[in-house]
């Protein structure tokens, strides 16, 4: 068994005692959805800890999933093919985007237009979430500094 089987097994087993496992702004946390043993959760963490890496991994991919799932239909800029729509995100965290093509054949002087879906990973795209962002209050400026002799 390769280290991400087992730390998809140790998570496993954390949820059935009660504990859960999320990424969160780049940091995994760990959520008692029930009463958990002091002693239990001590141990838990513990072989938890063995695994962070991979664990991060498994959970960094379940958020990316769970967000993109709420984004379907908004407008994307991908990296390698350009603007497009995203319009899944699957288990294993990557992202369905459907991207315009033109092509067109030698023997023909007319480009023709279509859709293409292509998956591809979260770094590579922009997603453009156009929900109202909720009105904050005056920024806070910065104290003017002091300039050298006024000046500078």
């Amino acid at each position: 068994m390769g280290r991400a089987e087992k730390a998809l097994e140790l998570l496993e087993r954390g949820a059935k005692l009660g504990l859960r496992v999320e990424f969160q702004s780049g940091m995994n946390i760990l959520k008692e959805t029930a009463l958990v043993d002091p002693e239990v959760l001590a141990v838990t963490m513990e072989q938890l800890a063995n695994y962070l890496p991979e664990i991060r991994d498994i959970c960094q991919r379940r958020a990316i999933c769970a967000l993109g799932k709420t984004l379907v239909s908004r407008r994307i800029w991908s990296k390698e093919r350009g603007e497009g729509t995203l319009v899944g995100a699957s288990d294993d965290g990557t992202l369905t985007i459907s991207i315009g093509a033109e092509m067109r054949r030698s023997d023909e002087e007319e480009v023709r237009h279509s859709q293409m879906s292509i998956t591809c990973n979260a770094e590579s795209l922009l997603v453009l979430d156009d929900t109202p962002a909720p009105v904050d209050e005056e920024p806070i400026l910065d104290a003017p500094r002091k300039r050298i002799f006024g000046m500078f």
